[in-house]
């Protein structure tokens, strides 16, 4: 049986966050923040946390906080059972990305 490693679970990143920080616009963060909301939705879950580091996820930090939080909002709204609120990750080491 095979029972994955975190090294296995964290592999999937380096393809992702890549196409993420890369993509030409923020209109894909807020479109991957909206489907999050509506896969809550559609599981039932009607509170969650999402988790992410923004300077990860676009060149400007305070752009990707402002796009997720734009997706995450309008999947609220049309998903309105469903509750999402966000924690910010920061890199400690550098502080000029923390938004």
């Amino acid at each position: 049986n095979f029972v994955p490693t975190l090294a296995d679970m964290l592999l999937c990143f380096e393809f992702f966050l890549p196409l993420v920080y890369n993509s030409s616009s923020g209109d894909f963060l807020e479109e991957l923040a909206y489907d999050f909301v509506k896969r809550q939705a559609e599981q039932t879950i009607i509170y969650t946390e999402v988790r992410y580091a923004p300077h990860f996820l676009h060149k400007d930090p305070r752009q990707a906080v402002e796009y997720v939080t734009k997706g995450l909002r309008r999947g609220c709204s049309e998903y309105p059972h469903v509750i999402v609120n966000q924690i910010l990750c920061a890199i400690n080491f550098q502080p000029e990305n923390t938004p």
